[in-house]
């Protein structure tokens, strides 16, 4: 399952936090399925990388979204 990040509120460690909390949530085996994909408006490669690599989570690169939000 390929998920953009979400919304940032204003607040893109807040919102980073509350992703932190709630991947914890499913279990493993959807967590494995898991993968993030940057997003043409609020959320860049450089934004989800350190999360990406932090939670062992896949990052798609959308190349249109990167070049849309440098």
């Amino acid at each position: 399952m390929i998920l953009h990040m979400g919304g940032v509120f204003g607040d893109k460690a807040a919102s980073l936090d509350r992703f932190r909390h709630n991947y914890k949530r499913p279990n493993q085996d959807i967590r494995n399925r898991l993968v993030l994909e940057n997003d043409d408006v609020s959320w860049s490669v450089h934004d989800l990388l350190p999360i990406c690599e932090e939670l062992n989570i896949p990052l798609v690169l959308d190349y249109l979204h990167h070049k849309h939000n440098i």
